[in-house]
Order: structure tokens, then sequence, then C-alpha cells
């Protein structure tokens, strides 16, 4: 493994300060092969990405590691915690400062929507409009009609 992580190492270096300035300037100059560019790249990425990849796996072996994250997992939760508790008591300010109306009146408009639908939809069927108070006796007793009609059936 250490001699991989060595010619991994000895190839981002050669990627960088070799292979990629001299395809760049052959190209610059319009000698280079098509994809030769993005062949000395993508060779630089892959070696990175696998020392990369080992040096993480290496970290989170170690136990001291471990140790620290779940010593500190505590505090970063209340930090969380604390950090979404002020922006919300700040974005709560925040809409009203600018005019941005909330959840709740978002919800009430939908709402209000959905009785203009519907009362409109009864306008152009002839059909008779109920009153708001109809229309909330309606709603709070359809779960007790639903119940009855499925005990009846």
């Amino acid at each position: 493994m250490a001699s991989q992580n060595a010619s991994d190492l000895v190839a981002v270096y050669k990627a960088i300060f070799i292979e990629l300035p001299t395809v760049a300037a052959k190209k610059g100059l319009g000698v280079a092969k098509e994809n030769e560019l993005e062949a000395a790249a993508w060779k630089g990425y892959d070696a990175w990405v696998r020392l990369v990849n080992d040096a993480t796996g290496r970290l989170y072996q170690t136990p001291l590691f471990g140790d620290l994250v779940g010593r500190s997992l505590d505090a970063f939760l209340r930090v969380q915690r604390l950090s979404n508790a002020v922006s919300g008591a700040f974005f709560a300010a925040l809409w009203v400062t600018v005019g941005i109306p909330t959840a709740t009146e978002i919800q009430g408009l939908r709402a209000e929507l959905k009785y203009l639908r519907r009362e409109l939809r009864l306008l152009t069927s002839g059909l008779p409009v109920p009153s708001a108070e109809e229309e909330v006796l309606a709603e709070r007793s359809a779960p007790i009609v639903r119940k009855k009609k499925r005990e009846a059936a």
C-alpha cells in the first residue's frame, strides 16, 4: 500500500508539474493530439483521488479520530439547534419587514382560494351557493356523513 501511495504521489506531481504544462504548451502551439490534455488531467486526477481515499480511510481507522468525533457530536448538535432557533427568529422578523407572507398566511389564502373556486363552480352550474357558515358546517359534518354512509352500506 505504501508503494501504491508513493507511485500515486509521483503521478500527481508528474501530472501537475510536467505533463499538464507540457501538453498545454503543445496545445497552445497546435501540435498536441486531440485528447492529450484531457488524458493527462484525468491521469493526475485519478492518482489524486486514490491518495485522498487512502488518507481518509486511514484517518477513520484511528481510534483518536473516533474518540474526538464521539465527544464533539453532542456539542455539534447543540450548536445546530441554537443556529436553527436563531435563524428561525431572524427570518420570522425578516418576513414581516420585507412583506413576504408566512406559511400560515399562505395556508389561509389556499383555503380561501379553494372556497372561491367551489363557489365559482356552483355559480356557473346554477346551483345555490351556501353561505360561509353553511360551508364550515358541511366540512365539519362531512366525516360523520361518510361514516354513516359506510355503516349503512
